[in-house]
């Protein structure tokens, strides 16, 4: 397996919220996950590294994957309640969370809000994930456009987050396939770049760290106007800034 994170603030924010994490566990798996703050001056980017605070502590046991990735998730959660609770100031606080655990060919995933889970296989990007958001059962429904979406005044209204009362992730399993690429990002790149765009970068068959820094840099360079943040891992072996942040696997 190649792994490669990479996130960026982007030419507009003045403070990235958004935090990645790839980890290979002590048998040999991987942890890869992205997390968007929510909150804007009530410490996003607190929640976001709590996500991921959360994900360094989760070890393999004997436990169901989609369940322990799940208890990760509930784990941060009550993580963030308890900062509000000990800082008032926090109150509001929130962040996404796409999280993808990969052992044995399979790729088991959690997921809630509006970072996602693409998969790239046979030359097709497929959409795993479901944003969790207002608009979707408009989008749902036929009722709303995607095109119509991108501007809609809701379109960053979520229904779930990490640290929203009440919310569970989406849970499920992919079974891998030699040559199949996963794509974790966050709404900074697939608000600039449309998905026909990112499945041109995919289609060049590059290594996971020329198709992240690729995909990042056509984001910031279609206005860059949120935190982006993207993650390639690939199943098979197919000079950055300092606001930029990058891990290699």
């Amino acid at each position: 397996m190649q792994a490669f994170g990479i996130s960026d603030q982007g030419r507009v924010r003045r403070q990235n919220q958004d935090r990645f994490l790839v980890r290979q566990l002590p048998d040999g798996s991987v942890l890869l996950a992205v997390a968007d703050g929510l909150g804007g001056a009530a410490a996003g980017d607190v929640a976001a590294q709590t996500v991921v605070d959360a994900l360094t502590r989760l070890e393999p046991s004997d436990g169901p994957p989609e369940w322990l990735l799940a208890l990760a998730v509930k784990t941060a959660e009550n993580d963030i309640q308890k900062k509000i609770l000990s800082d008032p100031k926090l109150a509001g606080m929130g962040s996404t969370a796409t999280i993808v655990w990969v052992q044995n060919n399979f790729a088991v995933y959690a997921h809630i809000g509006d970072s996602r889970l693409y998969l790239w296989r046979n030359s097709v990007l497929s959409r795993i994930t479901t944003d969790h958001t207002f608009l979707q059962d408009f989008l749902d429904d036929g009722s709303l456009t995607p095109e119509q979406a991108r501007t809609h005044p809701f379109r960053n209204i979520l229904d779930k987050c990490v640290g929203c009362d009440g919310s569970e992730p989406d849970t499920g399993s992919i079974a891998l396939r030699e040559g199949d690429a996963l794509l974790l990002c966050t709404d900074g790149l697939f608000k600039e770049l449309h998905e026909v765009a990112i499945a041109a970068v995919m289609a060049l068959g590059a290594t996971p760290q020329k198709t992240a820094t690729t995909l990042l840099n056509q984001a910031l360079a279609a206005g860059g106007r949120d935190n982006i943040t993207v993650i390639v891992m690939q199943s098979a072996p197919s000079s950055s800034r300092s606001k930029r942040v990058q891990q290699n696997l």
